[in-house]
């Protein structure tokens, strides 16, 4: 058995920003499918659940598409092509803004990043940093990698990009300190939080509609790293899916099923306890891997949209006589994540 998940974000043209949010055009989605039809029976939400529920096999090769955020573009480019291909998805959404109007610190990161150079969004953030602490700024005191480190978590990436989006989600950089500065930078550039948020992410109807379909799942709350949370903080990232839910579709016993873990970082057995706790079936990590069971269901491995053939950078392909690993980034099966606690 080789179950296959991949992850989308952003589905647009491709040239529509200059940088900082790199989207998957329509036409580059379409032929990805295309391709990993030939080889995998795509397989939905429902599909998994009853595979854990009810030992219902899944067919021998099988992918499952996924998609983290809950964006607009999402719903309005890449459902169409969904739908026309008759291929299900999950697509997993955040509570903050459903519930608050508030951006996602990630999205104020990507949107601020399209809108500035490297160069002149680290200058803000340095010139932030200093006027919030005091201190001087230093980048390297809280990134101590090199570069091929550097490169192993964001390969697709500039070097200076990817030093912002460790010193961002992956440093020691205070949780509170670092949204405080990237909201003042947000602010000056965004005016009306609320307006970016109804043209950004899918509207409650959106939402309401792939619930229905079976295609929702969870992201956490405000998408923060729950591996850098303490316990209580973690747990309410995980568990405020149903209250959520409960608002956008008007149904209290709305509940989530499945969760995407935000951000890169190893997700540990003992996250995968919390979220199995709180009413999670199946959850994914992004560890680089074919996943050949459904062993710690909640530990699924995934595919980043660029790892897959039609990628910038595919780490397999599909031959007549199975699959070839291109890259060794790429684990045959999943490794990361099973030591801890045994």
């Amino acid at each position: 058995m080789v179950f296959l998940a991949i992850n989308y974000h952003y589905i647009d043209d491709e040239k529509k920003y200059e940088r900082g949010i790199y989207p998957v055009s329509v036409k580059r989605f379409q032929e990805q499918l295309e391709k990993l039809g030939k080889f995998f029976t795509f397989v939905g939400q429902k599909d998994v659940l009853d595979a854990l529920a009810w030992g219902k096999k899944l067919p021998e090769n099988c992918c499952v598409v996924t998609f983290d955020d809950g964006l607009k573009s999402q719903y309005e480019q890449a459902l169409p092509i969904l739908n026309k291909m008759g291929i299900p998805a999950i697509f997993f959404i955040n509570g903050l803004p459903y519930l608050e109007s508030k951006a996602l610190f990630v999205h104020k990161v990507h949107w601020a990043r399209s809108k500035m150079s490297p160069a002149e969004f680290l200058g803000e953030v340095s010139h932030l940093y200093t006027l919030f602490t005091g201190e001087p700024f230093n980048l390297g005191s809280f990134i101590n990698m090199s570069e091929e480190q550097l490169r192993s978590f964001y390969p697709y990436d500039h070097l200076d990009e990817t030093r912002i989006k460790i010193f961002l989600n992956k440093s020691t950089l205070d949780l509170a300190l670092r949204e405080q500065i990237i909201n003042t930078i947000f602010k000056s550039i965004v005016k009306e939080e609320k307006e970016f948020c109804d043209n950004f992410y899918m509207t409650n109807k959106q939402v309401l509609e792939l619930y229905k379909n079976g295609s929702i799942g969870w992201h956490g709350y405000a998408h923060k790293p729950v591996t850098l949370l303490s316990d209580s903080a973690m747990q309410t990232e995980l568990k405020s899916a149903s209250r959520v839910l409960s608002y956008i579709t008007g149904d209290s016993k709305a509940a989530a099923n499945s969760v995407s873990f935000p951000h890169t970082i190893p997700v540990s057995l003992k996250i995968a306890q919390v979220a199995g706790s709180v009413g999670m079936k199946f959850g994914f990590t992004m560890e680089k891997a074919f996943n050949t069971s459904l062993l710690h269901p909640l530990l699924f491995s995934r595919l980043d949209a660029n790892d897959i053939p039609g990628g910038k950078a595919p780490l397999f392909s599909m031959e007549d006589n199975g699959i070839k690993i291109l890259d060794k980034k790429l684990n045959i099966c999943r490794r990361e994540y099973f030591e801890e606690g045994t």
